[in-house]
């Protein structure tokens, strides 16, 4: 099994952006970068990551309200604090 059969979300995986026009990559960038940098030092890496893997779900399943994108991006990141501060993440 391949990677991108395993994490299916993994925003990692050679082909997790192909499907995504260029603009709205950028979007997904915006995003991610407006909602990082309200955390310390821009957040780390897992945390990022953690966020834009909700990002990629939300766009795999057909999310494109800028809007919207960044109430999932926020609720991912209340979800990473609480798995952090829980000792899951």
């Amino acid at each position: 099994m391949t990677a991108s059969h395993r994490y299916p979300n993994d925003p990692t995986r050679p082909d997790a952006m192909s499907e995504v026009s260029t603009g709205f990559k950028t979007r997904l960038e915006y995003v991610l970068d407006q909602i990082c940098v309200e955390t310390r030092h821009g957040g780390s890496h897992e945390m990022r990551r953690f966020v834009a893997e909700k990002l990629m779900a939300a766009t795999e399943a057909g999310e494109r309200s800028l809007d919207r994108l960044m109430e999932v991006a926020r609720h991912a990141l209340a979800s990473f604090a609480d798995e952090a501060a829980n000792g899951t993440a």
